[in-house]
């Protein structure tokens, strides 16, 4: 029995003892990579909080930005769109540069989802091409002036639009900007 105990404690030994080996060659590697995986966690983290700040002052900048462009924008649009079709007044666009039109026959204020969906296409062209426009001259503010290029402007408007439209076109906007008409 003494025997036998004795030759299970050697084969414990020898296992406990390949164990501590296998511990002692596989630690080292294993807290080595731990640190340096801390490390990537570490900088991954540093690298978030980067980018959340980033994201934050990205947003301010582009509300602070959409708020200006909308307060210039509103001028600019309101003063373009009757010219384009006296049907509209008071293109007004918001901190999201979303705009709204009234409707001067009853007052009704249209979204830009409404002014999609329900105008005709005449009127609607015309509203988007006041917003154009308005987005040209703003565009071109202190500096040198963009050529604008429209593609059948006109398409869908009545003779007394398209008569409005191209008059417009002819005494104002091309005082500011080189106008390029394709038909």
């Amino acid at each position: 029995e003494l025997d036998e105990a004795n030759d299970e404690a050697r084969r414990l030994y020898s296992t406990v003892g390949s164990a501590v080996d296998a511990y002692k060659r596989e630690v080292p590697a294993l807290q080595e990579e731990l640190r340096r995986l801390g490390a990537e966690l570490a900088k991954a983290e540093r690298f978030g909080q980067s980018i959340a700040l980033a994201r934050e002052v990205l947003a301010e900048v582009a509300e602070e930005s959409h708020r200006r462009w909308a307060v210039a924008l509103n001028t600019g649009a309101s003063t373009i769109l009757p010219h384009l079709n006296p049907d509209y007044e008071d293109l007004r666009f918001d901190d999201s540069l979303d705009f709204t039109v009234r409707r001067i026959s009853d007052g009704r204020i249209l979204e830009q989802a409404d002014i999609d969906a329900r105008l005709s296409t005449g009127a609607k062209d015309q509203v988007y091409l006041a917003v154009r426009l308005a987005f040209c001259q703003e565009l071109s503010m202190g500096g040198e002036s963009i050529p604008v290029l429209l593609d059948d402007p006109f398409i869908a408007a009545d003779d007394t639009r398209f008569a409005r439209g191209m008059q417009y076109i002819a005494e104002e906007s091309a005082r500011e900007h080189q106008i390029l008409i394709l038909s």
